[in-house]
Protein backbone atom coordinates (compact mmCIF):
# COMPACT_ATOMS: atom_id res chain seq x y z
CA UNK A 1 0.00 0.00 0.00
CA UNK A 2 0.98 3.51 -0.77
CA UNK A 3 2.25 5.63 2.83
CA UNK A 4 3.28 9.10 3.06
CA UNK A 5 4.95 11.11 5.62
CA UNK A 6 4.56 14.34 6.74
CA UNK A 7 7.08 17.03 8.12
CA UNK A 8 7.16 20.46 9.20
CA UNK A 9 3.16 19.65 8.81
CA UNK A 10 1.09 22.94 10.77
CA UNK A 11 -2.47 22.56 11.66
CA UNK A 12 -4.82 22.61 8.75
CA UNK A 13 -2.56 20.69 6.81
CA UNK A 14 -2.88 17.09 5.95
CA UNK A 15 -1.65 13.88 3.76
CA UNK A 16 -4.56 11.40 2.91
CA UNK A 17 -3.35 8.50 1.04
CA UNK A 18 -6.69 7.10 -1.34
CA UNK A 19 -6.51 3.62 -2.93
CA UNK A 20 -8.32 3.21 -6.36
CA UNK A 21 -9.60 0.24 -7.46
CA UNK A 22 -6.74 -0.27 -9.81
CA UNK A 23 -4.27 2.64 -9.16
CA UNK A 24 -2.33 4.60 -6.06
CA UNK A 25 -3.90 7.89 -6.18
CA UNK A 26 -2.61 10.76 -4.28
CA UNK A 27 -4.78 13.45 -2.45
CA UNK A 28 -2.75 16.19 -0.41
CA UNK A 29 -3.26 19.62 0.77
CA UNK A 30 -0.47 21.25 2.14
CA UNK A 31 1.05 24.94 3.29
CA UNK A 32 4.35 24.71 4.50
CA UNK A 33 5.37 20.95 4.51
CA UNK A 34 7.08 18.22 2.34
CA UNK A 35 4.95 14.66 1.57
CA UNK A 36 7.39 12.14 0.48
CA UNK A 37 5.90 9.12 -1.05
CA UNK A 38 6.89 5.90 -0.59
CA UNK A 39 5.68 1.86 -1.17
CA UNK A 40 5.43 -1.15 0.88
CA UNK A 41 5.54 -4.32 -0.17
CA UNK A 42 2.75 -6.48 0.06
CA UNK A 43 1.94 -9.49 2.91
CA UNK A 44 4.46 -12.46 2.48
CA UNK A 45 2.97 -15.43 1.02
CA UNK A 46 0.82 -13.96 -1.99
CA UNK A 47 -0.08 -17.26 -4.17
CA UNK A 48 -1.44 -16.86 -7.81
CA UNK A 49 -0.60 -20.22 -9.21
CA UNK A 50 -1.51 -23.63 -8.33
CA UNK A 51 0.24 -26.44 -10.69
CA UNK A 52 -2.20 -28.92 -11.90
CA UNK A 53 0.58 -30.99 -13.89
CA UNK A 54 3.39 -31.53 -16.73
CA UNK A 55 1.83 -31.53 -20.74
CA UNK A 56 2.11 -34.51 -22.44
CA UNK A 57 3.31 -33.88 -25.76
CA UNK A 58 5.57 -30.69 -24.92
CA UNK A 59 7.66 -29.37 -22.30
CA UNK A 60 5.22 -27.02 -20.79
CA UNK A 61 3.72 -27.00 -17.29
CA UNK A 62 -0.25 -26.74 -16.85
CA UNK A 63 -1.30 -23.85 -13.94
CA UNK A 64 -4.68 -23.49 -12.71
CA UNK A 65 -4.79 -19.50 -11.87
CA UNK A 66 -6.34 -18.82 -8.18
CA UNK A 67 -9.80 -17.67 -7.64
CA UNK A 68 -9.32 -14.09 -6.46
CA UNK A 69 -6.13 -13.87 -7.59
CA UNK A 70 -6.63 -10.43 -9.48
CA UNK A 71 -8.39 -8.87 -6.30
CA UNK A 72 -5.28 -10.26 -4.22
CA UNK A 73 -2.87 -8.45 -6.20
CA UNK A 74 -4.50 -5.49 -7.93
CA UNK A 75 -3.83 -2.61 -5.18
CA UNK A 76 -0.82 -3.83 -3.85
CA UNK A 77 2.66 -1.46 -5.13
CA UNK A 78 4.94 -4.35 -4.71
CA UNK A 79 4.42 -8.00 -4.48
CA UNK A 80 7.04 -10.79 -3.38
CA UNK A 81 6.10 -14.00 -4.75
CA UNK A 82 8.14 -16.94 -3.01
CA UNK A 83 8.15 -20.27 -4.55
CA UNK A 84 6.91 -19.34 -8.14
CA UNK A 85 6.49 -22.66 -9.89
CA UNK A 86 8.52 -22.54 -13.27
CA UNK A 87 7.88 -26.30 -14.21
CA UNK A 88 9.19 -29.71 -13.44
CA UNK A 89 9.48 -28.43 -9.82
CA UNK A 90 11.44 -25.90 -10.48
CA UNK A 91 9.92 -22.52 -7.70
CA UNK A 92 11.89 -19.07 -7.57
CA UNK A 93 11.24 -16.22 -5.64
CA UNK A 94 10.05 -13.19 -7.76
CA UNK A 95 10.27 -9.36 -6.52
CA UNK A 96 7.74 -7.24 -8.69
CA UNK A 97 6.58 -3.40 -8.71
CA UNK A 98 3.05 -2.52 -9.88
CA UNK A 99 3.42 -0.13 -12.84
CA UNK A 100 1.48 2.14 -15.17
CA UNK A 101 2.03 2.52 -19.18
CA UNK A 102 -1.06 4.93 -19.49
CA UNK A 103 0.03 8.83 -19.51
CA UNK A 104 -1.72 11.18 -16.96
CA UNK A 105 -5.40 11.72 -18.96
CA UNK A 106 -5.05 9.51 -21.43
CA UNK A 107 -8.10 8.51 -23.52
CA UNK A 108 -9.23 4.65 -23.58
CA UNK A 109 -12.24 4.72 -26.52
CA UNK A 110 -14.10 2.19 -27.83
CA UNK A 111 -14.98 2.59 -32.05
CA UNK A 112 -18.50 2.48 -32.66
CA UNK A 113 -20.81 3.74 -35.50
CA UNK A 114 -22.01 6.52 -33.12
CA UNK A 115 -18.38 7.25 -32.21
CA UNK A 116 -15.93 7.16 -29.77
CA UNK A 117 -17.14 5.49 -26.27
CA UNK A 118 -15.14 6.49 -23.09
CA UNK A 119 -14.39 3.28 -21.10
CA UNK A 120 -12.76 2.37 -17.74
CA UNK A 121 -9.44 1.50 -17.38
CA UNK A 122 -9.42 -1.87 -18.33
CA UNK A 123 -9.05 -4.58 -15.26
CA UNK A 124 -4.95 -5.67 -15.42
CA UNK A 125 -2.55 -5.07 -13.04
CA UNK A 126 0.83 -4.65 -15.24
CA UNK A 127 4.13 -5.60 -12.84
CA UNK A 128 7.91 -5.52 -13.27
CA UNK A 129 10.94 -6.65 -11.42
CA UNK A 130 13.37 -9.49 -11.10
CA UNK A 131 14.09 -13.07 -8.76
CA UNK A 132 17.01 -11.71 -6.95
CA UNK A 133 18.88 -14.95 -6.74
CA UNK A 134 19.39 -14.20 -10.47
CA UNK A 135 20.92 -11.02 -11.16
CA UNK A 136 20.51 -10.32 -14.91
CA UNK A 137 16.91 -11.56 -14.44
CA UNK A 138 14.14 -9.17 -15.19
CA UNK A 139 10.21 -10.15 -14.76
CA UNK A 140 6.68 -8.62 -16.57
CA UNK A 141 3.41 -10.40 -15.02
CA UNK A 142 0.22 -9.01 -16.74
CA UNK A 143 -2.74 -10.16 -14.28
CA UNK A 144 -6.54 -9.64 -15.14
CA UNK A 145 -9.45 -11.26 -13.06
CA UNK A 146 -9.18 -14.62 -15.45
CA UNK A 147 -5.75 -14.50 -17.08
CA UNK A 148 -1.85 -13.91 -16.97
CA UNK A 149 0.45 -12.95 -19.31
CA UNK A 150 4.20 -13.03 -17.97
CA UNK A 151 7.85 -13.50 -18.98
CA UNK A 152 10.28 -14.39 -16.84
CA UNK A 153 13.52 -13.90 -18.05
CA UNK A 154 16.12 -15.69 -15.72
CA UNK A 155 19.55 -15.51 -18.10
CA UNK A 156 20.34 -15.40 -21.84
CA UNK A 157 19.40 -19.25 -22.18
CA UNK A 158 16.47 -19.30 -19.76
CA UNK A 159 13.45 -17.59 -20.38
CA UNK A 160 9.69 -18.56 -19.14
CA UNK A 161 6.83 -17.69 -20.45
CA UNK A 162 2.84 -17.71 -18.84
CA UNK A 163 0.30 -17.89 -21.30
CA UNK A 164 -3.37 -18.92 -21.37
CA UNK A 165 -4.16 -21.94 -23.20
CA UNK A 166 -6.22 -20.54 -26.41
CA UNK A 167 -8.89 -23.41 -26.59
CA UNK A 168 -10.39 -22.71 -22.44
CA UNK A 169 -10.31 -19.22 -23.35
CA UNK A 170 -12.10 -19.42 -26.51
CA UNK A 171 -14.39 -21.84 -24.51
CA UNK A 172 -14.66 -19.24 -21.61
CA UNK A 173 -12.77 -21.37 -18.96
CA UNK A 174 -9.99 -19.18 -18.94
CA UNK A 175 -8.27 -20.58 -15.74
CA UNK A 176 -6.35 -22.86 -17.48
CA UNK A 177 -2.43 -21.84 -18.08
CA UNK A 178 1.00 -22.97 -19.05
CA UNK A 179 5.14 -22.24 -18.20
CA UNK A 180 7.37 -22.91 -20.36
CA UNK A 181 11.34 -22.29 -21.37
CA UNK A 182 10.94 -21.11 -24.74
CA UNK A 183 14.80 -22.48 -25.16
CA UNK A 184 13.81 -25.60 -24.67
CA UNK A 185 11.17 -26.15 -27.64
CA UNK A 186 12.34 -28.16 -30.75
CA UNK A 187 12.83 -27.37 -34.31
CA UNK A 188 10.14 -29.57 -35.75
CA UNK A 189 7.35 -26.88 -36.41
CA UNK A 190 9.48 -24.63 -38.80
CA UNK A 191 7.30 -20.97 -39.28
CA UNK A 192 6.72 -19.07 -42.02
CA UNK A 193 8.46 -15.96 -42.32
CA UNK A 194 6.51 -12.89 -41.27
CA UNK A 195 8.06 -9.96 -43.18
CA UNK A 196 8.96 -6.44 -41.99
CA UNK A 197 9.13 -3.19 -43.78
CA UNK A 198 10.56 0.03 -42.78
CA UNK A 199 10.06 2.84 -45.78
CA UNK A 200 11.08 6.71 -45.87
CA UNK A 201 7.99 8.80 -45.60
CA UNK A 202 7.35 10.27 -48.94
CA UNK A 203 7.78 14.16 -47.36
CA UNK A 204 10.61 12.84 -45.50
CA UNK A 205 13.25 11.15 -47.70
CA UNK A 206 16.77 10.08 -46.72
CA UNK A 207 16.75 11.40 -43.32
CA UNK A 208 19.46 10.15 -41.88
CA UNK A 209 21.96 7.89 -43.06
CA UNK A 210 21.81 4.48 -41.38
CA UNK A 211 24.46 2.76 -39.30
CA UNK A 212 26.19 6.39 -38.55
CA UNK A 213 27.70 7.14 -35.26
CA UNK A 214 26.01 9.99 -33.53
CA UNK A 215 26.15 12.33 -30.77
CA UNK A 216 23.46 12.79 -28.90
CA UNK A 217 22.84 16.31 -27.48
CA UNK A 218 21.22 14.76 -24.64
CA UNK A 219 23.78 12.26 -24.02
CA UNK A 220 21.62 9.60 -22.38
CA UNK A 221 19.33 11.29 -20.24
CA UNK A 222 15.83 10.09 -19.99
CA UNK A 223 12.90 10.96 -21.68
CA UNK A 224 8.94 10.49 -21.94
CA UNK A 225 7.05 9.85 -24.99
CA UNK A 226 3.52 9.22 -25.96
CA UNK A 227 2.36 6.71 -27.89
CA UNK A 228 -1.24 6.82 -29.51
CA UNK A 229 -2.50 3.11 -30.33
CA UNK A 230 -5.68 2.16 -32.19
CA UNK A 231 -6.89 -1.72 -32.85
CA UNK A 232 -8.92 -2.94 -35.61
CA UNK A 233 -11.95 -5.23 -35.56
CA UNK A 234 -10.02 -7.90 -36.51
CA UNK A 235 -7.29 -7.45 -33.61
CA UNK A 236 -10.69 -7.03 -31.23
CA UNK A 237 -12.10 -10.17 -31.99
CA UNK A 238 -9.05 -12.83 -30.75
CA UNK A 239 -11.10 -11.80 -27.50
CA UNK A 240 -14.30 -12.24 -26.03
CA UNK A 241 -15.00 -8.84 -24.60
CA UNK A 242 -13.48 -5.06 -25.79
CA UNK A 243 -12.49 -5.07 -22.30
CA UNK A 244 -10.43 -7.91 -22.46
CA UNK A 245 -8.78 -6.72 -26.02
CA UNK A 246 -7.54 -3.35 -24.37
CA UNK A 247 -6.50 -4.95 -21.33
CA UNK A 248 -3.88 -7.53 -23.81
CA UNK A 249 -3.20 -4.03 -26.09
CA UNK A 250 -1.90 -2.81 -22.50
CA UNK A 251 0.06 -5.79 -21.40
CA UNK A 252 1.76 -5.80 -24.93
CA UNK A 253 2.48 -2.33 -24.60
CA UNK A 254 3.78 -2.37 -20.70
CA UNK A 255 6.33 -4.97 -22.13
CA UNK A 256 7.29 -2.39 -25.20
CA UNK A 257 7.09 0.48 -22.28
CA UNK A 258 10.23 -1.46 -19.78
CA UNK A 259 12.44 -2.54 -23.42
CA UNK A 260 12.80 0.96 -23.86
CA UNK A 261 12.85 2.26 -20.91
CA UNK A 262 15.92 -0.02 -19.99
CA UNK A 263 17.57 -0.58 -23.04
CA UNK A 264 17.22 3.31 -24.59
CA UNK A 265 16.21 5.21 -21.63
CA UNK A 266 12.73 6.51 -23.00
CA UNK A 267 9.54 5.90 -21.01
CA UNK A 268 7.10 5.51 -23.77
CA UNK A 269 3.48 6.05 -22.45
CA UNK A 270 0.01 5.62 -23.96
CA UNK A 271 -1.94 9.15 -24.26
CA UNK A 272 -5.00 7.10 -26.66
CA UNK A 273 -6.12 3.90 -27.19
CA UNK A 274 -8.82 2.67 -28.95
CA UNK A 275 -10.76 -0.46 -29.97
CA UNK A 276 -13.18 -0.68 -32.35
CA UNK A 277 -15.93 -2.95 -31.45
CA UNK A 278 -17.78 -3.12 -34.82
CA UNK A 279 -16.76 -4.55 -37.55
CA UNK A 280 -16.93 -1.71 -40.13
CA UNK A 281 -13.44 0.32 -38.43
CA UNK A 282 -12.29 2.02 -41.22
CA UNK A 283 -9.50 0.15 -42.09
CA UNK A 284 -9.95 -2.88 -45.29
CA UNK A 285 -5.96 -2.55 -46.75
CA UNK A 286 -4.92 -6.04 -47.03
CA UNK A 287 -1.22 -5.70 -47.40
CA UNK A 288 1.64 -3.76 -45.94
CA UNK A 289 2.13 -0.13 -47.57
CA UNK A 290 -1.47 0.02 -47.88
CA UNK A 291 -2.02 -0.65 -44.69
CA UNK A 292 0.78 2.40 -43.45
CA UNK A 293 -0.94 4.28 -45.75
CA UNK A 294 -4.24 3.75 -45.00
CA UNK A 295 -3.65 4.20 -40.94
CA UNK A 296 -1.77 7.37 -41.52
CA UNK A 297 -4.91 9.05 -43.45
CA UNK A 298 -7.41 7.76 -40.77
CA UNK A 299 -5.17 9.02 -37.81
CA UNK A 300 -4.62 12.45 -39.38
CA UNK A 301 -8.60 12.20 -39.91
CA UNK A 302 -9.84 11.28 -36.76
CA UNK A 303 -7.14 11.78 -34.50
CA UNK A 304 -4.59 14.31 -35.30
CA UNK A 305 -5.84 16.28 -32.59
CA UNK A 306 -4.15 13.65 -30.10
CA UNK A 307 -0.88 14.38 -29.18
CA UNK A 308 1.62 12.00 -29.60
CA UNK A 309 5.33 10.80 -30.02
CA UNK A 310 4.45 7.34 -32.01
CA UNK A 311 0.67 6.32 -34.11
CA UNK A 312 0.79 2.47 -33.65
CA UNK A 313 -1.92 0.22 -35.09
CA UNK A 314 -2.53 -2.85 -33.95
CA UNK A 315 -3.98 -5.72 -36.30
CA UNK A 316 -5.49 -9.08 -36.02
CA UNK A 317 -5.42 -9.24 -39.92
CA UNK A 318 -2.96 -11.52 -41.70
CA UNK A 319 -1.02 -8.88 -43.12
CA UNK A 320 2.07 -10.44 -43.33
CA UNK A 321 3.97 -9.12 -40.93
CA UNK A 322 4.90 -5.11 -39.54
CA UNK A 323 5.64 -1.98 -41.34
CA UNK A 324 6.83 1.43 -40.23
CA UNK A 325 8.19 5.01 -41.25
CA UNK A 326 11.70 4.61 -40.81
CA UNK A 327 13.28 7.89 -38.68
CA UNK A 328 10.34 9.86 -37.81
CA UNK A 329 10.12 10.77 -34.11
CA UNK A 330 8.27 12.25 -32.90
CA UNK A 331 5.45 12.38 -36.32
CA UNK A 332 6.14 8.09 -36.37
CA UNK A 333 3.51 5.67 -37.97
CA UNK A 334 3.87 2.01 -37.64
CA UNK A 335 1.37 -1.30 -38.20
CA UNK A 336 1.89 -4.58 -36.56
CA UNK A 337 -0.22 -7.12 -38.26
CA UNK A 338 -1.08 -11.05 -37.63
CA UNK A 339 -1.53 -10.40 -33.97
CA UNK A 340 -2.11 -13.82 -32.23
CA UNK A 341 -4.18 -12.36 -28.97
CA UNK A 342 -1.97 -14.34 -26.37
CA UNK A 343 1.64 -14.18 -24.84
CA UNK A 344 3.48 -17.23 -27.00
CA UNK A 345 2.37 -20.82 -25.64
CA UNK A 346 4.28 -23.98 -26.61
CA UNK A 347 3.42 -24.14 -30.73
CA UNK A 348 1.07 -26.46 -32.30
CA UNK A 349 -0.42 -24.72 -34.91
CA UNK A 350 2.57 -23.02 -36.68
CA UNK A 351 1.62 -19.99 -34.87
CA UNK A 352 4.76 -17.40 -35.15
CA UNK A 353 6.67 -18.14 -31.63
CA UNK A 354 6.78 -14.24 -29.47
CA UNK A 355 5.31 -12.50 -32.29
CA UNK A 356 3.17 -10.32 -30.60
CA UNK A 357 5.97 -9.33 -27.87
CA UNK A 358 8.64 -8.34 -30.49
CA UNK A 359 6.82 -7.29 -32.97
CA UNK A 360 5.72 -3.66 -32.00
CA UNK A 361 8.96 -2.61 -29.94
CA UNK A 362 10.63 -3.75 -33.44
CA UNK A 363 8.54 -1.35 -35.51
CA UNK A 364 8.62 1.45 -33.29
CA UNK A 365 12.41 1.03 -33.63
CA UNK A 366 11.97 1.99 -36.93
CA UNK A 367 9.97 5.18 -36.04
CA UNK A 368 13.47 6.08 -33.66
CA UNK A 369 15.93 6.04 -36.83
CA UNK A 370 17.20 1.84 -36.75
CA UNK A 371 17.24 -0.21 -39.65
CA UNK A 372 17.62 -4.03 -39.80
CA UNK A 373 20.80 -4.78 -37.72
CA UNK A 374 21.84 -6.99 -41.21
CA UNK A 375 20.95 -3.22 -42.84
CA UNK A 376 24.52 -1.31 -40.56
CA UNK A 377 27.61 -0.76 -41.72
CA UNK A 378 29.44 -3.21 -40.95
CA UNK A 379 26.34 -5.42 -40.63
CA UNK A 380 25.72 -6.50 -36.75
CA UNK A 381 24.15 -10.07 -38.19
CA UNK A 382 23.59 -11.33 -41.37
CA UNK A 383 20.71 -13.80 -40.44
CA UNK A 384 18.69 -12.30 -43.16
CA UNK A 385 20.51 -13.88 -45.91
CA UNK A 386 20.43 -12.87 -49.58
CA UNK A 387 16.46 -12.65 -50.03
CA UNK A 388 15.57 -9.35 -48.01
CA UNK A 389 17.08 -6.28 -47.74
CA UNK A 390 20.84 -5.71 -47.55
CA UNK A 391 21.36 -9.02 -49.16
CA UNK A 392 24.65 -10.62 -47.88
CA UNK A 393 25.16 -14.57 -47.48
CA UNK A 394 23.41 -16.28 -44.27
CA UNK A 395 25.30 -16.96 -41.25
CA UNK A 396 22.41 -17.74 -37.97
CA UNK A 397 23.79 -16.65 -34.75
CA UNK A 398 21.32 -15.21 -31.90
CA UNK A 399 20.17 -11.76 -32.51
CA UNK A 400 17.85 -8.89 -31.05
CA UNK A 401 14.95 -6.83 -31.26
CA UNK A 402 16.17 -5.31 -34.95
CA UNK A 403 16.55 -8.45 -36.67
CA UNK A 404 15.93 -11.21 -38.78
CA UNK A 405 17.46 -13.71 -36.70
CA UNK A 406 13.44 -15.35 -36.35
CA UNK A 407 14.46 -16.96 -39.96
CA UNK A 408 17.12 -19.17 -38.82
CA UNK A 409 16.19 -22.65 -37.43
CA UNK A 410 14.68 -21.68 -34.11
CA UNK A 411 12.20 -18.88 -35.07
CA UNK A 412 12.27 -16.43 -32.33
CA UNK A 413 14.41 -17.98 -29.23
CA UNK A 414 16.47 -16.60 -32.00
CA UNK A 415 15.94 -13.06 -31.15
CA UNK A 416 16.74 -11.66 -27.33
CA UNK A 417 14.16 -8.95 -26.11
CA UNK A 418 16.48 -6.25 -26.19
CA UNK A 419 18.00 -3.69 -28.54
CA UNK A 420 21.79 -4.30 -29.73
CA UNK A 421 24.07 -1.43 -28.80
CA UNK A 422 25.06 -0.20 -31.18
CA UNK A 423 21.37 0.37 -32.50
CA UNK A 424 21.42 1.95 -29.08
CA UNK A 425 24.03 4.40 -29.65
CA UNK A 426 24.27 4.63 -33.32
CA UNK A 427 20.22 4.94 -33.86
CA UNK A 428 17.70 5.12 -31.41
CA UNK A 429 19.42 7.72 -29.02
CA UNK A 430 19.95 9.58 -32.19
CA UNK A 431 16.48 12.00 -32.15
CA UNK A 432 15.33 11.80 -28.19
CA UNK A 433 15.58 15.45 -27.94
CA UNK A 434 12.13 16.45 -29.28
CA UNK A 435 10.85 13.96 -26.38
CA UNK A 436 10.03 15.27 -22.93
CA UNK A 437 12.86 15.21 -20.41
CA UNK A 438 12.45 13.30 -16.90
CA UNK A 439 14.54 15.16 -14.52
CA UNK A 440 15.30 15.34 -10.74
CA UNK A 441 13.77 18.56 -9.69
CA UNK A 442 10.60 19.38 -11.47
CA UNK A 443 8.79 22.23 -11.35
CA UNK A 444 4.86 23.08 -11.79
CA UNK A 445 3.04 26.55 -11.76
CA UNK A 446 -0.82 26.08 -12.87
CA UNK A 447 -0.29 29.70 -14.44
CA UNK A 448 1.53 28.87 -16.91
CA UNK A 449 0.36 28.79 -20.22
CA UNK A 450 3.18 29.29 -22.68
CA UNK A 451 5.69 26.46 -23.43
CA UNK A 452 6.67 23.65 -20.67
CA UNK A 453 9.21 21.20 -19.91
CA UNK A 454 9.00 20.81 -15.99
CA UNK A 455 12.47 23.39 -15.60
CA UNK A 456 12.17 26.67 -13.27
CA UNK A 457 12.15 28.70 -16.11
CA UNK A 458 9.36 27.14 -18.35
CA UNK A 459 7.12 24.55 -15.51
CA UNK A 460 4.67 22.02 -16.05
CA UNK A 461 1.15 23.34 -15.32
CA UNK A 462 -0.18 20.57 -14.03
CA UNK A 463 1.31 18.06 -10.71
CA UNK A 464 0.78 14.85 -12.71
CA UNK A 465 2.94 16.23 -15.58
CA UNK A 466 5.32 16.91 -13.34
CA UNK A 467 4.89 13.12 -11.64
CA UNK A 468 5.95 11.53 -15.21
CA UNK A 469 8.49 13.90 -15.81
CA UNK A 470 10.27 13.31 -11.93
CA UNK A 471 13.14 10.94 -11.53
CA UNK A 472 12.68 8.04 -8.95
CA UNK A 473 13.44 9.64 -5.38
CA UNK A 474 13.47 13.27 -7.19
CA UNK A 475 11.63 16.28 -6.25
CA UNK A 476 8.64 18.05 -7.31
CA UNK A 477 8.54 21.92 -6.20
CA UNK A 478 4.81 22.52 -6.46
CA UNK A 479 3.49 26.89 -6.75
CA UNK A 480 1.11 27.58 -4.43
CA UNK A 481 -2.49 27.10 -5.67
CA UNK A 482 -5.36 24.91 -6.61
CA UNK A 483 -4.54 21.32 -8.70
CA UNK A 484 -7.75 19.38 -9.67
CA UNK A 485 -6.31 16.25 -10.88
CA UNK A 486 -5.33 12.81 -9.16
CA UNK A 487 -3.02 10.86 -10.41
CA UNK A 488 -0.70 7.45 -9.67
CA UNK A 489 2.48 7.43 -7.75
CA UNK A 490 4.43 4.13 -8.63
CA UNK A 491 7.79 5.42 -7.57
CA UNK A 492 9.28 7.09 -4.22
CA UNK A 493 9.76 10.97 -4.91
CA UNK A 494 9.52 14.63 -2.86
CA UNK A 495 6.59 16.67 -3.65
CA UNK A 496 7.05 20.08 -1.98
CA UNK A 497 5.77 23.78 -1.75
CA UNK A 498 7.48 25.95 -3.94
CA UNK A 499 8.28 29.30 -2.47
CA UNK A 500 8.11 30.33 1.20
CA UNK A 501 4.24 30.79 1.73
CA UNK A 502 0.74 30.01 0.60
CA UNK A 503 -0.88 26.88 0.25
CA UNK A 504 -1.09 24.12 -2.54
CA UNK A 505 -3.99 22.00 -3.19
CA UNK A 506 -4.14 18.57 -4.90
CA UNK A 507 -7.17 16.39 -6.43
CA UNK A 508 -9.76 18.42 -4.27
Amino acid sequence: MTSFEETMTPASSRITPVTHTLLHRFVAVFGGMVALVHAMPSPAGTVIFDVIGETDDLPATRLHLVSGAFESVRAEALLELDDFPLGGGALVNLEVTQFQVTAPGAHLVIGTTEGDVPVPYPEVALFRGHAPQWPDSWVFLGITPDRVNGIIHLSDDTEYIIAPVPERLASGEPDDHVIYDRFLLGDDLPFPPLECRPVERPDRPGARQSGRRGSPSSAYERRVGWIGVDCDWEFRILFLTHGDAMAYAVEVLAVTHMIYERDVDVRMYVNYLRVWDVPNDPYVATDLEDALEEFEDVWNEQLGHVSKDVAHLLSGRRLGGGIAYLDVLCDGFGVSGNFRGTFPRPPRDRQPGNWDIKVVQHEIGHNFGSPHTHCYDPPIDTCAGEGWDCPHPQVCQVGTLMSYCNLCPGDTRNVDLKFHPRVISEELREDVDCMRLVMNDVFVDYRNTEYEDGQRESPYNRVFKGVFGCLPSGTISVAPGNYPETMSITQPMKIQRWGDTGVVTIGR
